[in-house]
């Protein structure tokens, strides 16, 4: 009876030991084979359009994606500390300016040369302006519109111009005669004259 339950009990050792040993085999053979099929990049052809994900912390990147793409320099131009941009070949903080000059002694002379019962028909004006050049070292072309009013609108104009060296005047003038009939005839109204500048020399000044 001892003999039969000693043997009971040692098949018993032997079985559930070959069981321990048959599922701890199992459990470790099936965990790795599972591993490499779905972690193993070489499961994958190149070509094959699932991509295998690798996750690093919190985030997920797609293992064909360099990682070092999105830290590219965005510009490589910016001027660093107090270095000045490369020069364009324009003067930077320069201006062209005109040199100092002045229009002066505005003189407008009409004088009627025949009269109709009172009425002036013929007439002859003569502007004239004095043009100074009042910088010491830059000469140059002085370019004046004169022009000619009647009840101060324009009807007429002439460009005077002069070349004028440094600290140089010169007076421009502007003659026009003017014949009409009637009361309501040119020649038999006020007529005035407007100077302006349209040309003058000018200097580089650097800020």
């Amino acid at each position: 009876m001892k003999e039969d339950f000693k043997f009971f009990l040692f098949v018993g050792i032997v079985a559930f030991i070959g069981f321990i040993l048959v599922f701890t085999y199992f459990l470790f053979f099936f965990e790795t084979e599972d591993n490499k099929i779905n972690f193993s990049p070489n499961n994958f052809p190149n070509d094959n359009p699932l991509k295998i994900k690798k996750t690093i912390g919190n985030s997920t990147l797609n293992s064909e994606t360099n990682p070092e793409s999105n830290n590219k320099e965005i510009s490589s131009e910016k001027t660093k500390g107090n270095e000045e941009p490369e020069s364009s070949g324009i003067a930077r903080g320069c201006i062209m300016e005109r040199i100092s000059f002045a229009l002066k002694d505005f003189n407008s002379n009409s004088n009627c040369e025949e009269f109709n019962n009172e009425i002036c028909i013929k007439k002859t004006i003569n502007c004239t302006v004095l043009t100074e050049n009042l910088d010491n070292s830059i000469g140059g072309l002085f370019r004046i519109r004169i022009a000619f009013l009647e009840n101060n609108i324009k009807f007429q104009e002439t460009i005077k111009e002069k070349q004028l060296s440094p600290k140089e005047s010169t007076t421009l003038s502007a003659f026009m005669e003017i014949e009409s009939n009637g009361t309501d005839g040119r020649a038999n109204k006020v007529i005035s004259c407007d100077f302006n500048s349209i040309e003058i020399p000018q200097r580089e000044v650097c800020y």
